[in-house]
């Protein structure tokens, strides 16, 4: 299973584009401050409902979670090596919600009423560490 569940603020405005069948994408970055002086940064994709989502109610700063796949890319850039995180993403919400964002994510097709990410208490007894 690789799940990867992210909190933090949107670096910038999501970049919506259209495939070639159609489909909405979202692009955009998080950037979490897990660590004392140390930021990570994430790309996200979203696509469908998701992509419609973030586009209609996030913007630069937003405050947001996403739970999705992760896929790392390294390799070396002028000299430089770099190490990058992608999150194939599978749903958002926001942290702290007021009831009109709850709205909205609601008719993303999710449900996020208990602002639980869809886990429960009764998960931390199959967790094999």
């Amino acid at each position: 299973m690789n799940t990867i569940v992210v909190e933090g603020n949107v670096c910038a405005a999501p970049e919506k584009r259209v495939t070639s069948n159609g489909e909405t994408m979202a692009l955009f970055s998080i950037a979490d401050n897990v660590y004392k002086g140390e930021t990570n940064f994430f790309k996200c994709i979203a696509f469908g409902k998701t992509a419609d989502f973030l586009i209609n109610f996030v913007k630069s700063g937003s405050l947001l979670y996403v739970v999705g796949s992760m896929k790392t890319k390294s390799g070396e850039y002028k000299g430089q090596k770099f190490k990058n995180i992608d999150v194939a993403v599978d749903r958002v919400g926001f942290p702290n919600t007021s009831k009109k964002k709850d709205e909205a994510f609601d008719n993303q097709g999710k449900n996020n009423n208990d602002n639980t990410g869809g886990f429960t208490d009764d998960d931390d007894e199959e967790i094999p560490f």
